[in-house]
């Protein structure tokens, strides 16, 4: 659905978001498959996700279609990407999952200040999206299996409901305002 976003120009993806996404969904995908003790089911939404940022990056790179990075793009790129590494530090996956948490706050902040910015953008992928982790929040109750894995719940619903909603809330704000 997004490709179509970007090939009719409804959506123009912020290269820097697109660019975190790419390399720390890897990350992201490693440290939450370890997190839920390698239970693929538990993980899908996670791979998806990376398998999904990969194809988007690439898509809108061909396409020439990134909104143009400034130095704050580059500087919260470069913060991300430093959060990223505390993973490989600690060792601990938990604890770099959660932190990660924070590397796509950062990211989706960065489409928000680009829709701000007046770059254009669609809902209708993030409300998919927020759909599809509503639904992996849902398996994850469904299969609870102590009150350990509470921080499995971190990564869907802080980069799933409240990263892909807050686009869409964006858009509606920013349109309420420009009436």
């Amino acid at each position: 659905m997004y490709f179509m976003q970007i090939q009719r120009g409804l959506s123009q993806p912020n290269a820097a978001t697109w660019i975190i996404w790419l390399f720390i969904d890897v990350v992201n995908v490693a440290s939450y498959t370890e997190m839920v003790e390698h239970e693929p089911f538990k993980a899908y939404a996670a791979m998806a996700a990376m398998m999904n940022a990969v194809g988007i990056f690439f898509y809108a790179a061909w396409r020439r279609s990134f909104v143009r990075m400034d130095r704050t793009d580059f500087f919260l790129l470069l913060l991300a990407i430093v959060i990223a590494f505390i993973w490989k530090l600690t060792g601990n996956a938990t604890l770099a999952n959660v932190l990660l948490q924070s590397v796509f706050v950062i990211s989706f902040a960065l489409t928000i200040r680009s829709i701000c910015n007046g770059a254009p953008e669609h809902p209708a992928a993030w409300l998919v999206a927020v759909s599809a982790y509503v639904l992996s929040i849902i398996a994850i109750i469904l299969t609870w299996d102590s009150p350990d894995d509470g921080w499995e719940l971190a990564f869907p619903i802080i980069n799933g409901v409240l990263g892909n909603g807050s686009i869409p809330v964006t858009l509606w704000i920013v349109r309420r305002r420009q009436q």
